[in-house]
């Protein structure tokens, strides 16, 4: 995945997180109700797609990388 595609992912993202926090995670619409995803799931893939993009920029490789707890 380039950096480009990352980035819109992120923004993808983002949008949806805002669409949920501004209109709530589930609507009505005639007589079809739509339910978007988790706020809890997008936050996630949101924190991992910045990880991947912060490593994509520096140039680094996962094995670079040290998680501490």
């Amino acid at each position: 995945m380039s950096i480009e595609e990352i980035e819109k992912e992120i923004l993808a993202l983002k949008a949806s997180r805002l669409n949920i926090l501004t209109g709530g995670q589930e609507y009505k619409l005639n007589n079809r109700s739509t339910v978007r995803p988790d706020l809890v799931e997008i936050n996630k893939q949101i924190n991992k797609l910045e990880l991947r993009l912060e490593i994509a920029k520096n140039g680094l490789q996962s094995s670079d990388i040290v998680f501490s707890l």
